[in-house]
């Protein structure tokens, strides 16, 4: 048998491809090999999975099964790399029924030391104070990466322009982000708004729905034979709006095979157009991004009438990262986080809140267009870096109101990341961590794309516990 060293399990991984990436290991005592790890019940499930002819297993370094039941000492793989294999059934100490019985399965893959990074050690050294100061700091620091990339496109946009863009975007959640700001692109926010003050229909909605659709290549040009007779209806509507639609032959639409339509059917990207349509028509008089200006400015103006209350929370934030501002103020911060997601909620389709997808199945009862967990995401991502970056621009002196306000935006619910960087990061201490807020979370996702996300090492190379080291030192010193 061969002996082999788990140097790192890498990143248990809950979608397609091997089940272990970015892991690091020795064999018989050899420097570490990187790649991923493969796991099954017999050796022969790799060739009868037909892991040998996917590329995503090609950087598979082991396969563990727990019976082996082939000759070879290698197994092939589709970037010519011969995968070593062990078997683990002659070195259990226990019976397999009781190994079973010591699983939990609920508790994988994030409740398990297993999925400890090395820096865990590390940061069991810190006071929780410290550990929630480091997470604000890489959440600021998120907070302002992302400032800067709108600042980019501000160079030949104004704000309502790049405020549009980054909406368009946010709608497109992860998949379909990018063919999102392509069609931002195509049809962008000043032409959008020309084009429809130019059309006699009042259902502005419609008109921008009909636009963004058509340009996405996803509206079909006939209807679906099983369709009802309201879908009928739309489609019809939408198709001769578009007809009427003087400059349509001035843009190029998209193609439709650079969409991703799997996932959730309440995320499908027609009715995140409808969502869009509703938001452009119902400030289609105003500012889109003035609008959302105006809702923070609201607390500028508590702000004034509480000043010495502020001051002093502020100045609470330096000692103790657990305090707590007046509740009048706390609660003026939660008037103005409503104001925000009330601008940005598109509000209630005709059709679509009663559909998930075009000539789809109508509802029992409406489904909101964007949920208020992703209105929150969006305030968060986009809204709060914007107005940071027009406080920084315009108004300096509504970085530090910004600053405290973005302090105490409730968190959202984890995600897979989230709960990944909680257990690599803290292990069982995890449940023992501060108050999370919206922010610390931030600061999470930051420091998985700053270290996790790049690092094919296992941990080898990572140079965050390094990071965290120097702060450690730089902080004692000051004291």
């Amino acid at each position: 048998g061969r002996a082999v060293e788990v140097i790192s399990p890498g990143v248990w991984s809950l979608e397609g491809g091997p089940d272990f990436t970015r892991a690091a290991i020795s064999l018989d005592g050899r420097d570490p090999i990187r790649g991923d790890i493969e796991i099954h019940l017999y050796a022969s499930d790799w060739k009868g999975h037909q892991h040998h002819r996917k590329e995503q297993f090609g950087n598979v370094v082991l396969n563990v099964s727990m019976w082996n039941d082939v000759k070879t000492k290698f197994l092939p793989s589709s970037s010519g790399k011969k995968v070593p294999h062990v078997e683990i059934k002659p070195s259990l100490t226990r019976s397999l029924e009781s190994v079973a019985n010591l699983v939990q399965t609920e508790d994988y893959p994030y409740r398990k030391d297993s999925g400890t990074g090395r820096c865990a050690e590390v940061l069991a050294s810190l006071r929780k104070n410290e550990v929630f100061r480091l997470l604000q700091m890489a959440g600021e620091w998120r907070m302002q990466e992302k400032s800067a990339r709108f600042r980019e496109s501000l160079e030949n946009n104004d704000f309502d322009e790049t405020f549009y863009k980054a909406l368009m975007e946010a709608m497109g959640y992860h998949n379909n982000k990018r063919p999102f700001g392509e069609l931002a692109e195509r049809i962008p926010y000043r032409k959008l708004m020309q084009s429809i003050k130019s059309q006699t229909s009042r259902h502005s909605h419609y008109q921008i729905q009909c636009i963004f659709m058509n340009l996405s290549g996803l509206f079909p040009d006939d209807a679906g034979a099983g369709w009802d007779r309201e879908s009928k209806r739309f489609h019809t509507f939408i198709h001769e709006m578009w007809l009427d639609f003087r400059t349509r032959r001035a843009y190029l639409p998209l193609d439709k095979d650079g969409w991703v339509l799997r996932g959730r059917p309440s995320n499908s990207p027609l009715r995140r157009m409808a969502a869009m349509g509703l938001y452009l028509h119902k400030n289609r008089a105003n500012s889109p991004f003035g609008k959302v200006l105006g809702a923070f400015k609201s607390l500028a103006v508590v702000h004034t009438k509480f000043r010495s209350e502020y001051d002093r929370f502020t100045r609470n934030l330096v000692s103790d990262y657990y305090a707590q501002p007046d509740p009048m103020l706390q609660k003026q911060n939660q008037l103005t986080l409503r104001r925000i997601l009330k601008v940005i909620e598109p509000g209630d389709d005709k059709y679509w809140s009663w559909r998930y997808t075009l000539g789809g199945k109508k509802l029992d009862s409406p489904c909101a267009l964007v949920g208020n967990q992703r209105l929150q995401e969006i305030a968060i991502n986009v809204v709060i870096p914007m107005l940071l970056l027009y406080s920084r621009t315009y108004a300096p002196e509504l970085e530090n109101l910004l600053y405290i306000f973005s302090q105490f935006l409730p968190k959202l619910p984890d995600n897979k990341i989230t709960r990944l960087m909680k257990y690599r990061l803290f292990g069982k201490e995890a449940r023992k961590l501060p108050p999370e807020s919206a922010i610390t979370q931030q600061g999470l996702l930051q420091l998985f794309k700053d270290f996790c996300s790049h690092d094919k090492g296992g941990c080898l190379d990572c140079e965050f516990m390094r990071n965290v080291q120097y702060w450690m030192d730089y902080r004692t010193l000051k004291r």
